[in-house]
């Protein structure tokens, strides 16, 4: 079976409220990114957009028939968009789907870096 590597930085990670669009996904391990991005606050979930700081998250081997499901959840090509990138995993560097926040305006309120690095916290209250 064919799997696409998706790296997940917000609600879709493991103990998060949409972690359940990822049942039957294998979780690779954590990774990051390059300093490349950064991240915004939309409330109940985070957007990344280009920047030039480190996302940290999850990444989930994807079988490649359940990346139709995905791309509906993230409103693909209309508020998020699927781009490739290089993630740095703890066995070394591969490249994974990202999903890119696209209605930014630049009010949003920027996630700041702890130790050199962005992680989405989903507030415990979200969580179902």
């Amino acid at each position: 079976m064919a799997v696409e590597l998706v790296f997940v930085y917000g609600s879709l990670k493991r103990g998060y409220r949409n972690h359940g669009a990822m049942s039957g996904c294998r979780f690779v391990g954590e990774g990051r990114t390059q300093p490349a991005f950064a991240m915004i606050d939309l409330g109940p979930y985070p957007g990344v957009i280009r920047g030039k700081t480190i996302i940290g998250g999850e990444v989930f081997a994807v079988p490649s028939h359940r990346m139709g499901r995905l791309d509906r959840l993230e409103d693909n090509g209309r508020v998020y968009q699927r781009e490739r990138a290089r993630i740095d995993l703890p066995a070394g560097p591969t490249e994974a789907w990202i999903y890119l926040y696209l209605l930014a305006r630049g009010l949003e309120r920027p996630v700041l870096p702890r130790d050199g690095m962005v992680i989405w916290r989903e507030n415990p209250a979200l969580r179902t």
